[in-house]
């Protein structure tokens, strides 16, 4: 029977290995996960006889039964149901409330579909069946004890290296999963233990990245690691390691095959690139997303445009990015929903508008301009919204008010990108090209320009594209330069020697620019992380400048709006004519320069 007592699992400390410390009753009819946590890699002897200690407790109170029925549920309307925090209330023999927060109840006399109490029946919400031996584990908690006492237990990289194969997740994602989750319930920054870390080759950074994919899922670990158990000999667990392919079965199940980024993409990844959203673009489902709300339609721009630029060439995952464009296309105008752009605190966007002025500090009424809506019943702010539906395509005078509103308040620009059919061009264009290689590479995207240009300046391959990717991309600073192209530091700058002795760039020193070879003309500061650019290349990448101050990007990452073969067309195209880099008439008032 369920014994409940006064003292018990809650009290114990399990150290950093233990997220849920309090809320042990996600653990119930999940026990054999304790012992994938006691056999975390490096784990002490008395770490492991915690976690021996909680599953003793566990064992005790009557969980471990065979007939264990688990499930949350709503209460009936007589039954007080216990306060959020309560994790242990006797509600009748045999049945016991396990998580007030969720309304986890447990049972050992019944199906609780059967249970009656005070002559209600509970409501099951989500059957939550047991998972992973149900079998005496003492003794193997003993000889992992043991084993930890002589020698702290180790990691074998096979293991993350077999389940990132099985799922598609990212190998370092793989690695935590697999060796129990180590250091999870840390708050620092560099969480996993040293030893660890070091035998994996990780950075600090990508296994904090990787805890934050992973706790999209916290409601699953309990699960992953009881079936990572072998049930047919647990104490296989020590001798041959967790049994991969449950966990990778369950995770399947649950979560389904996930589209991998390369480690290089998720070291470079930026956090407002949502990783929940890069399975849903990768698999063409992302329309849902953008239908639902306005965040959703930002990082949907947001994301799209990171991958579109970041993906290798050839990659097949393009294939279900280029869906994805096609469907966002549609349904950001299916819905007459409004999509809010942003919020105005003074009396700018009313300027803009034509609109009247409000009294300071009172609410006003809603105002529609065309697609545009102002909604002044915030006593402190303009609301400003914009419904995609009312707009006839991207050529309605609309859109460029729209853009004049976005600027003016400093943000909406994803959704701008959007209702303006952004993605038009990137449908075709984000396919997979034959050439490997990074888009930024114009060897790959546009080889013809390349011999354009070569021929043009008489001068090699290397520096022709070099001189595209100087003309057309935001940050060509000589690392990315050197990634992009698979160059040496000795290539590029023999590439770049070329270009200052045809008198094609400029050389000198620019704080934060990453780069000495610059086009000539204007310079445009811009705050961290973006680098600075020169200012003949803001036609095609989305910064601006508002009120003469340092530009702003319009979306973060600042990748440029076309796709990369129309940019470097029209960046040498335009280079050609009359309107190429150069430095214009300096001007200057009394003040000093302008």
């Amino acid at each position: 029977m369920l014994g409940l007592r006064t003292t018990g699992p809650t009290d114990l400390d399990l150290g950093e290995n233990w997220r849920y410390r309090s809320s042990w009753g996600s653990y119930v009819g999940r026990e054999a996960a304790l012992l994938m946590v006691a056999a975390t890699p490096g784990n002490s002897a008395d770490a492991v006889r915690a976690c021996q200690h909680f599953w003793r407790a566990l064992r005790e109170a009557g969980f471990l039964d065979h007939d264990l029925d688990l499930a949350v549920v709503t209460y009936p309307a007589n039954l007080q149901p216990p306060f959020h925090h309560t994790v242990r209330r006797r509600l009748a023999e045999g049945i016991a409330a396990i998580e007030g927060g969720r309304d986890l109840v447990a049972s050992t006399v019944g199906p609780l579909a059967e249970v009656e109490l005070d002559g209600n029946r509970l409501i099951l919400n989500e059957p939550l069946p047991p998972v992973g031996t149900r079998a005496d584990l003492d003794a193997v908690f003993d000889a992992l004890a043991d084993a930890a006492a002589r020698e702290p237990r180790a990691y074998d990289p096979d293991w993350g290296a077999r389940l990132a194969e099985l799922t598609g997740l990212p190998l370092v994602d793989a690695h935590l999963l697999a060796a129990g989750l180590p250091g999870m319930g840390s708050t620092e920054h560099n969480f996993l233990p040293r030893q660890l870390r070091t035998q994996l080759k990780l950075k600090v950074a990508e296994a904090a990245q990787a805890r934050e994919r992973l706790r999209e899922h916290t409601a699953l670990w309990p699960r992953l690691l009881a079936v990572a158990v072998p049930a047919d000999d647990p104490m296989r667990l020590l001798t041959d390691g967790p049994d991969i392919d449950a966990m990778a079965e369950l995770w399947l199940a649950e979560v389904g095959a996930k589209p991998s980024l390369s480690p290089e993409l998720l070291a470079i990844k930026p956090t407002s690139v949502p990783d929940a959203l890069i399975h849903e673009l990768l698999t063409g489902t992302s329309d849902e997303f953008v239908q639902h709300n306005s965040e959703w339609a930002y990082l949907a721009a947001r994301t799209g445009l990171w991958l579109a630029w970041n993906l290798p060439a050839d990659s097949p995952l393009r294939t279900g990015l280029s869906d994805a464009f096609a469907r966002m296309r549609g349904a950001i105008r299916l819905f007459p929903r409004r999509y809010r752009l942003g919020a105005a605190h003074d009396g700018s966007v009313r300027t803009l508008l034509g609109l009247p002025q409000r009294v300071e500090n009172q609410p006003d009424g809603t105002h529609t301009i065309g697609a545009l809506t102002v909604d002044g019943t915030n006593q402190w702010s303009d609301e400003v919204f914009v419904v995609p539906s009312a707009l006839t395509g991207p050529d309605d005078a609309d859109i460029a008010l729209t853009a004049a509103v976005c600027d003016t308040i400093g943000s909406g620009h994803e959704i701008l990108f959007l209702v303006a059919d952004g993605f038009a061009p990137w449908v075709e264009a984000v396919r997979p090209m034959e050439r490997p290689g990074a888009v930024q590479d114009p060897r790959v995207t546009v080889p013809d320009l390349v011999t354009e240009a070569a021929e043009t300046h008489g001068i090699s391959a290397d520096a022709a594209a070099y001189h595209l990717q100087l003309l057309a991309l935001a940050a060509p600073t000589d690392r990315n330069v050197q990634t992009w192209n698979g160059w040496t530091k000795k290539q590029r700058e023999a590439a770049g020697a070329e270009l200052l002795a045809k008198e094609l760039v400029v050389e000198g020193k620019r704080a934060r620019a990453g780069r000495r070879l610059f086009l000539p003309g204007g310079w445009m500061t811009l705050d961290s992380p973006q680098v600075p650019m020169e200012t003949w290349k803001m036609p095609w990448h989305p910064v601006w400048i508002p009120h003469g101050s340092k530009g702003r990007v319009r979306i973060p990452g600042m990748p440029a709006l076309l796709p990369p073969a129309q940019l470097f067309t029209a960046a040498w195209a335009r280079s050609r004519g009359d309107d190429r880099p150069g430095f214009g008439e300096l001007q200057t008032n009394r003040k000093g320069l302008l």
